[in-house]
């Protein structure tokens, strides 16, 4: 599978996001 930089960078923010919202028990969504 490729990925271009833009595809990782979409995956690294919504890890992030996903993550953070994990942590702090606040399901979110875009």
């Amino acid at each position: 599978m490729k990925a271009n930089s833009k595809d990782i960078e979409w995956l690294l923010e919504n890890a992030t996001q996903y993550m953070i919202s994990k942590e702090t028990n606040v399901p979110q969504s875009k």
